[in-house]
C-alpha cells in the first residue's frame, strides 16, 4: 500500500475491538486537513508541562518538549506547589520531541543534588577529500602503528569522527531544588534533547527509566525537501555518554521494561504509568 503510486484507490476493512466491521476506500494521496472523523480520536489541549496528582502525594509531570524557553517557564511556576506537596514524582518525557538540551538542563537542575550536570559528549562526520584521496588504497593492516593512515582509512570509509565538545551546565549550590523517588517515563518518541536530559540522569541514584528504548538520535538535522512534498532529515552529529557509551541508532534503555500492550491500549490503560505507579509504592 505504501509503495504504490499517487491516486491508486483501496478499499479497506477494519474490525474492531467488538467484532464489527467498518469498511471505508481511501485514495494514495496528500489528504486536506481531517475533522470530525470518528475513527480519528480528538486531540487533548497540547501543553509544555502538564501536572497532575496520584494518591501517596505522588505529582505527575509531563515535559512534552524542550522547545522554547517557554517550557522552563511553564515548570518553575509549578515547582513551588510540587516541591510543598510531592513525596514522590513522575517525570513523562515519552512524547518529547526534543529541542534545546539547556532547558532540560535547567529543569534538571531542581531535581537533582548535583550543582554540575554532565551531559553527553558530541561527535560529527568529517570529510576530508584530500585525505581521501591519499587514503583511497590504504588496508586495515596499514593502520597498525600508523595514526596517518587510521585516520586516512576511516575516512575513506566513512568512519572518521571529530569530537565537537561536551555538555556540562553548573547552577548555584542554593538553587531551589527537590530530591525524591523519581521515574521518568521513556518511550521510542523520547527524542534528541529529552534523550540528552537522560543522558544527565545517569548515576542519580533516586531516578529510575521505566517505559520503553527511546529513538536514538541526537537530532541536529540537515534537511531536503523531497518531490511530491515528502521531507528527510539526517542526524549530523552523534552523542556519546561521556564514558563512551554509543546512543545514536541505539537509544537509551529503561531501567525497567514497560510495553503498551493491545488489550490495555483498549481499556485506555497507560501500561507505563501503571508501573511507575507500582514501582514507587514501596518506595
Amino acid at each position: 500500500m505504501f509503495r504504490s503510486l499517487r491516486y491508486d484507490p483501496y478499499d479497506i476493512t477494519f474490525l474492531t475491538p467488538a467484532g464489527k466491521e467498518i469498511k471505508t476506500s481511501v485514495i494514495h494521496d496528500f489528504p486536506a486537513e481531517i475533522q470530525n472523523d470518528p475513527m480519528i480520536p480528538s486531540e487533548k489541549e497540547w501543553n509544555w508541562v502538564d501536572l497532575s496528582w496520584y494518591e501517596g502525594n505522588i505529582a505527575y509531570v509531563a515535559i512534552n518538549s524542550f522547545n522554547n524557553q517557554q517550557v522552563v517557564a511553564d515548570f518553575d511556576s509549578l515547582f513551588p506547589a510540587i516541591k510543598k506537596r510531592a513525596k514522590k514524582l513522575i517525570l513523562d518525557i515519552r512524547n518529547n520531541g526534543g529541542g534545546n538540551t539547556e532547558y532540560g538542563a535547567q529543569i534538571l537542575s531542581r531535581l537533582t543534588p548535583d550543582d554540575t550536570l554532565i551531559g553527553s559528549d558530541w561527535f560529527t562526520r568529517t570529510h576530508n577529500p584530500a585525505q581521501m584521496s591519499w587514503g583511497i588504497y590504504t588496508k586495515p593492516e596499514d593502520t597498525i602503528g600508523n595514526a596517518e593512515n587510521k585516520v586516512r582509512y576511516e575516512i575513506v570509509n566513512r568512519k572518521y569522527f571529530e569530537k565537537g565538545g561536551e555538555t556540562i551546565f553548573s547552577y548555584a549550590h542554593e538553587r531551589e531544588r527537590l530530591i525524591v523517588p523519581t521515574v521518568i517515563l521513556i518511550g521510542h518518541q523520547t527524542f534528541s534533547a529529552a534523550e540528552d536530559f537522560l543522558v544527565f540522569c545517569h548515576n542519580q541514584k533516586h531516578i529510575k527509566l521505566i517505559g520503553e528504548t527511546t529513538a536514538g538520535s541526537t537530532g541536529n538535522p540537515i534537511s531536503w525537501n523531497l518531490p511530491f512534498g515528502g521531507h528527510l532529515n539526517i542526524c549530523s552529529k552523534k552523542d556519546t555518554y561521556p564514558d563512551g557509551l554509543e546512543v545514536v541508532g541505539l537509544g537509551i534503555k529503561p531501567d525497567i521494561e514497560s510495553h503498551l500492550t493491545i488489550e490495555d491500549f483498549r481499556k485506555g490503560k497507560d501500561t507505563a504509568l501503571e508501573t511507575a505507579l507500582g514501582y514507587l509504592k514501596n518506595r
